[in-house]
């Protein structure tokens, strides 16, 4: 064994004293249907709730409650010689409220809320806890179409950003462009908006459905960052818990995280080769195409990628080592939809701790319709598992032998993809 052998040959054994289980310290928390049913940080979740308590004329009987209050965030947070924003409870009829709002040609760039009162239409992107990397300005023209379309006569129209932590807008200028912070650009945070809606409650209360603000009870023990434990509290309870882990064991730790980190950068790169020769091997200038089988002109968008940095969901306090994706897109005139076609490495099965042997080794594919939400079994184009392993390769493999065998699995996935469909 070399010196450089030497200093990669790491006892490991060390790290069977970690733990992901919380500290015992960790303050108890009341019954939360959220918690429970496993999404407590869904965005999709979350939106729908607050969809269905901005709607007036819904069920839950507080009518224009939170309207009401989330117009009285943006006027004590707009620019003081601008008008504010009006509302009152005469408005509630002439409300509505919209969901996943799309113009119809970009269905990847959803609004997640649309409120729509008579005076003025907010958009609403919802950030539980993901970055904020949107179009805001599409999202403004979206809804401000669809105001003028609805005849709302003063066609006032804001975006407002809501989200769970401390997130400036400022840092953002790319997603912001063409809009104005505190003129029709908003930052919100979650306790913000509860903070007016507690105000307002008073009298609502004897009309409100028990159900219903029981329910809201429990979405703000989820979402407020003063109600569901996010305190120093509990992150010095984390904090501890990982010191006393670490202790007399630091450089075991220390040399896992830079081995994890190591590999992710060489797999990283590999897959970034990987992906520039599968590119060459479809030879896709975008107006020629490429032929596959007997499917016709196919065309190869231009290859990309993306990071995650959390995990949503179960595993939603579980970091994502910088996970990238490599996405290839397909398309084919005629068709009914586009193929997005990824592949990645299998650290999200390692931080879920779904262990299989030689697991670090393996290169893994999924397959879903373009533009569509690929968490929906409908758009999923690889199935059982959604997440598959490529089979006769490893990450040891050279990038050419790599990208040769992910065509093979693009193409097989193309065939089965369009096999209705007429040229």
């Amino acid at each position: 064994m070399n010196d450089q052998d030497s200093k990669c040959a790491y006892d490991w054994t060390s790290l069977g004293r970690f733990s992901f289980t919380p500290s015992d310290g960790e303050r108890s928390k009341r019954p939360n249907v959220f918690e429970i049913a496993g999404f407590p940080r869904r965005e999709t979740v979350s939106s729908n709730l607050l969809a269905y308590f901005f709607d007036p004329l819904q069920s839950h009987g507080l009518a224009g409650l939170f309207v009401k209050s989330l117009i009285a965030v943006l006027n004590d947070k707009r620019d003081e010689e601008l008008a504010r924003y009006s509302y009152s409870e005469d408005d509630n009829d002439g409300v509505y409220v919209q969901t996943e709002v799309s113009n119809g040609t970009d269905t990847r760039n959803r609004v997640d809320i649309a409120v729509h009162t008579p005076h003025l239409s907010i958009a609403i992107e919802n950030k539980v806890d993901a970055s904020l990397y949107n179009d805001l300005h599409d999202y403004y023209e979206k809804i401000h179409s669809e105001a003028s379309e609805q005849g709302n006569v003063e066609d006032l129209t804001c975006v407002v950003v809501l989200h769970a932590g401390d997130l400036q807008l400022s840092d953002f200028p790319w997603c912001a462009k063409g809009l104005q912070a505190n003129e029709n650009l908003f930052s919100v945070n979650y306790d913000e908006l509860f903070d007016q809606v507690l105000n307002g409650v008073g009298e609502k209360l004897l009309d409100a459905d028990p159900r219903a603000v029981d329910l809201l009870e429990q979405y703000m023990d989820n979402f407020s960052a003063r109600r569901n434990g996010q305190d120093m509290n509990k992150s010095d309870q984390q904090i501890r818990q990982f010191a006393d882990q670490v202790k007399g064991h630091e450089e075991v730790a220390y040399n896992f995280l830079n081995s994890l980190g190591d590999y992710r950068i060489g797999a990283n790169d590999k897959l970034a080769d990987a992906q520039t020769i599968l590119q060459s091997l479809y030879e896709v200038p975008q107006e020629t195409g490429h032929e596959v089988g007997p499917l016709g002109l196919v065309s190869c968008g231009n290859p990309r990628f993306w990071d995650t940095f959390e995990r949503k969901g179960s595993y939603e306090n579980r970091v994502h080592w910088m996970s990238r994706y490599y996405i290839q897109d397909f398309s084919r005139a005629g068709a009914a939809f586009g193929v997005s076609f990824e592949f990645f490495t299998p650290i999200d099965w390692l931080i879920k701790g779904e262990f299989h042997e030689d697991v670090a080794l393996h290169l893994m594919v999924k397959s879903y319709k373009t533009g569509m939400n690929q968490w929906k079994e409908e758009n999923r184009l690889t199935r059982n598992p959604f997440e598959q392993v490529l089979g006769g390769v490893t990450l040891l493999d050279s990038p050419d032998t790599l990208a040769k065998a992910l065509k093979t699995r693009c193409d097989e996935i193309l065939a089965e993809a369009w096999s209705d469909s007429t040229v």
